[in-house]
C-alpha cells in the first residue's frame, strides 16, 4: 500500500502481488507458473518477463508490456491501457479472457 515495488533479475515457482497507490516493475524474470497481479491507482511495467499463465486486473493503471512472454493471460482493467509487445512474433499468447471499461488492449 502506498509503495512501488522494482525486481529484476529473478526467477520464482509463482507470483502473486497486490497494490494500493504504487507501481510494479518487473525486469529480466522467469516465473515457471502462474503470475497475478492486482492493482489500484498504479501502473504495471514488464520488461523481459516469462511465465505460464498471467492474470492482471487493474483500476486507473496502465499494464505495459515488453518482451513478456506469457502462454495464457487473463485482462480486466478499469480507466487503464494494456499494451503488450514482443520481438519474437512466433510465440502466441493466448488471451483466455478480455475485459476494459474506458481504456485499450493491444497485445502484438
Amino acid at each position: 500500500m502506498n509503495g512501488d515495488v522494482e525486481i529484476q533479475g529473478f526467477k520464482a515457482e509463482s507470483f502473486d502481488i497486490s497494490l494500493v497507490n504504487g507501481d510494479v516493475e518487473f525486469e529480466n524474470g522467469i516465473i515457471e507458473k502462474d503470475m497475478y497481479i492486482n492493482s489500484v491507482s498504479g501502473d504495471v511495467e514488464l520488461r523481459s518477463v516469462e511465465c505460464d499463465k498471467a492474470s492482471f486486473k487493474t483500476v486507473s493503471g496502465d499494464i505495459e508490456g515488453r518482451n513478456f512472454y506469457v502462454n495464457e493471460i487473463s485482462l480486466k482493467s478499469v480507466s487503464g491501457d494494456v499494451e503488450i509487445e514482443n520481438d519474437d512474433k512466433t510465440r502466441v499468447i493466448n488471451v483466455k479472457s478480455k475485459k476494459t471499461l474506458s481504456g485499450d488492449i493491444k497485445i502484438n
